[in-house]
């Protein structure tokens, strides 16, 4: 019977690379953070500013 993948090794690769690219799609389109929630926390703190808000996004 001929396998896909050569080993083990070269499926936990595959699976690996996967999962890595899928936790960086997830960290650039969700934050844990919202831009409104991070302005709340600094209107609070009497230091908003809309540069300081406009930098933590990035």
């Amino acid at each position: 019977m001929v396998g896909i993948f050569p080993n083990d090794r070269a499926v936990i690769r595959l699976v690996g690379a996967l999962l890595i690219e899928q936790s960086d799609e997830w960290l650039l389109t969700r934050g844990y953070l919202s831009k409104e929630s991070i302005a709340l926390v600094l209107e609070d703190q009497g230091d908003a500013d809309e540069s300081e808000v406009a930098t933590l996004e990035r």
